[in-house]
């Protein structure tokens, strides 16, 4: 489960939104916020998707729901992202 968003860190590129199966996040006031933390499916995308990991997340909780990671890589590997 998402813990929260890294402010410092974050970039705003708003990846997060846009991949997140339960859109739960919304960018309000110029930065990405956590708008619906109840709807996470525990599903880490915001994690994999994030180009500057500032997605703090509960290690307690693993994936369980849905597993995109190869997706996610791939994705980052076109935008020129090092995983």
């Amino acid at each position: 489960m998402i813990k929260k968003i890294d402010e410092a860190a974050c970039v705003n590129c708003r990846l997060c939104e846009y991949f997140c199966p339960m859109d739960i996040f919304r960018y309000k006031d110029e930065k990405v916020q956590i708008a619906y933390i109840g709807d996470c499916c525990n599903c880490w995308q915001c994690r994999r998707i994030c180009p500057v990991n500032a997605i703090v997340l509960d290690e307690k909780s693993y994936p369980k729901k849905y597993d995109g990671g190869y997706r996610w890589r791939k994705v980052k590997e076109m935008m020129g992202i090092s995983t």
